[in-house]
C-alpha cells in the first residue's frame, strides 16, 4: 500500500527535512536552502526598455559601493559583486542566530544596440541603477558609382 501522508508545510523559513524532500516536486527541491538563506547570489534585476536606453535596477543588499564591478565588452554588460562581512571567531561575540552570507555573484545581460560610450551607473541604497543609452540607427545612403 503507497503512504500518501504530506507533511503540512507551515513555515517557509526552514531548511527541509529529509521527509520534506521525498514529498515536493524534484523542480520545488531546494536543497542548498538558498531561498531561505542566500537570496544575495541570485542578483535580482529588472531590465526596462525606456525606448533611446535600457535601465537595469540591481539589487545588492549589504555590498559596499567600491566591491562591484560593471563591464561592457563585446555587447554583454557583465555586473560582479562581492559581499564581505566582518569576522569575529570569538565565541563570546553575542550570535544567536548567524544568517547573513558573505560571497561574490555576478551577471551578464547581451544587448545588441547599445553605445559603449554612453554607459552610466550610481549605487545609493543597496541598489544598482545602470542607463545605456541606445546606438542611432544609421540611415542606408545610396552611393553614386563613377
Amino acid at each position: 500500500m503507497k503512504n500518501n501522508i504530506k507533511a503540512m508545510n507551515w513555515n517557509r523559513n526552514y531548511y527541509p527535512t529529509i521527509l520534506d524532500l521525498f514529498n515536493r516536486p524534484l523542480c520545488d527541491i531546494d536543497l542548498l536552502g538558498s531561498d531561505n538563506v542566500n537570496n544575495f547570489q541570485s542578483m535580482k534585476t529588472d531590465v526596462i526598455d525606456k525606448g533611446d536606453s535600457y535601465q537595469l535596477k540591481t539589487e545588492l543588499p549589504g555590498v559596499k559601493k567600491d566591491d562591484i564591478k560593471v563591464d561592457f565588452k563585446d555587447g554583454v554588460l557583465t555586473i560582479s559583486a562581492e559581499r564581505k562581512f566582518e569576522k569575529k571567531e570569538n565565541e563570546k561575540s553575542g550570535f544567536i542566530m548567524h544568517e547573513r552570507s558573505e560571497g561574490s555573484c555576478s551577471r551578464s545581460f547581451r544587448f545588441e544596440d547599445v553605445d559603449p560610450e554612453n554607459i552610466d551607473a550610481a549605487f545609493a541604497n543597496g541598489e544598482l541603477d545602470i542607463r545605456l543609452k541606445k546606438q542611432t540607427k544609421q540611415q542606408g545612403k545610396q552611393i553614386c558609382i563613377h
